[in-house]
């Protein structure tokens, strides 16, 4: 979707293929799931050669057999 390869993205950080803008308000929805809440946002990704990508996101907190919040399950689609 965004033109990296797995072994160019695995690692890295998220803010590598956003604004900083745009970083923040993952971070603020990271927040949200770990207290427990699902989202649904849009968002603005950039292709390797530069290309803005409208996502839109739909992120669920992720949970051990303990009920503990461990990750986030998310669906990411282009948004048209």
């Amino acid at each position: 979707m965004i033109g990296y390869t797995l072994d160019e993205i695995e690692g890295e950080s998220l803010s590598k293929f956003t604004s900083k803008e745009e970083f923040e308000i993952f971070k603020q929805q990271t927040i949200k799931r770990k207290n427990g809440e699902i989202g649904l946002h849009e968002n603005i990704l950039y292709h390797k050669n530069g290309q803005p990508l409208h996502i839109l996101l739909s992120a669920s907190p992720l949970y051990n057999d303990n009920k503990e919040i461990t990750g986030t399950v998310a669906v990411v689609s282009l948004a048209i």
